[in-house]
């Protein structure tokens, strides 16, 4: 669950309006935090998580608005969540997307509070980095449904081999590449001089007369 309120401040120094600054505990955290200005939507704090996530500086973020630092991919999400915190007042592992100051995508799972400080709102949220999972179930799926293709081009070529073996008169011997049986197909058994048995893991010139295998 997302640290509570009294977690983040607990120490004398607390939340310091005047620079947006935490106890040391808020920049030591592991989790990538930020608390925004709910009616203004300003960053007023940031940790140090959040900055190697995004690649941002503090002062680039703080006292600017998360549109005015284009992080949100879609802004449709920034509103349904806003609209979210103000009837429920948290969320919880929702997942989401935002570009990092190059304006690359990171897909993340959010969580926040709404929270009162000092008389005004406040959105105390945590952001875990889910990226290199999403990739690599995107690389799995894409994976997935190449095999799923390959399978079915290769039972369609089969289909296709045994119609040809089916139209194919006389015998027909499958051999691997250092010339030991595999199968054979005939349209009539009679030409078959020896049953199939007999000649499983036989080398071509122990199944076929010499003058033959020597072909």
């Amino acid at each position: 669950p997302l640290l509570q309120h009294s977690d983040l401040y607990s120490s004398a120094s607390g939340f310091n309006e005047k620079d947006g600054s935490f106890s040391p505990i808020f920049n030591a955290l592991p989790i990538a935090m930020t608390l925004i200005h709910f009616r203004e939507g300003r960053f007023t704090a940031v940790n140090n998580s959040f900055l190697r996530l995004t690649g941002f500086s503090r002062e680039e973020l703080i006292g600017q608005t998360t549109l005015e630092t284009q992080v949100w991919i879609k802004k449709e999400n920034r509103l349904r969540l806003r609209d979210h915190l103000m009837k429920r007042h948290s969320i919880h592992n929702v997942e989401t997307a935002f570009y990092n100051k190059i304006g690359l995508p990171i897909t993340v799972l959010l969580s926040a509070e709404l929270l009162e400080l000092h008389q005004e709102q406040y959105i105390l949220a945590s952001i875990v980095d889910i990226s290199g999972q999403k990739h690599l179930q995107e690389s799995l799926k894409q994976h997935r449904n190449a095999l799923r293709r390959r399978n079915i081009e290769i039972e369609q070529l089969t289909q296709v081999q045994q119609q040809l073996l089916e139209a194919t008169p006389g015998l027909v011997f499958f051999f691997s590449s250092n010339g030991t049986y595999l199968s054979c197909h005939s349209t009539n058994p009679d030409l078959l001089y020896l049953p199939r048995k007999d000649m499983v893991g036989k080398k071509v010139e122990d199944i076929l007369p010499v003058k033959a295998a020597e072909r």
